[in-house]
């Protein structure tokens, strides 16, 4: 888990880029909207998974990332690079 605090109002987006399949959330403390990866997630041309989500200055965001579990039901070791910038 991790925390940002937005420092103006707009649409962050967040990057994730795994070694397996990682999974990103993303809950706006303020406004309690979620995003996942999985749901609301899309996949851009460079094979990292990006997650939108709007915000306002101030708003506490906790982030969640982690492995998905393989077929077996166990989650691999995984190396996970996240980054977030305003659309």
């Amino acid at each position: 888990y991790y925390k940002h605090i937005a420092d103006k109002d707009g649409v962050l987006v967040f990057k994730l880029v795994a070694t397996a399949d990682g999974f990103l959330a993303v809950t706006n403390n303020r406004s309690y909207a979620q995003r996942t990866s999985d749901e609301d997630g899309t996949v851009g041309d460079d094979g990292a998974k990006y997650v939108e989500i709007e915000v306002q200055k101030g708003d506490e965001l906790i982030i969640n990332v982690g492995a998905l579990p393989n077929k077996r039901g166990a989650r691999p070791a995984i190396d996970i690079a996240v980054s977030c910038d305003y659309k």
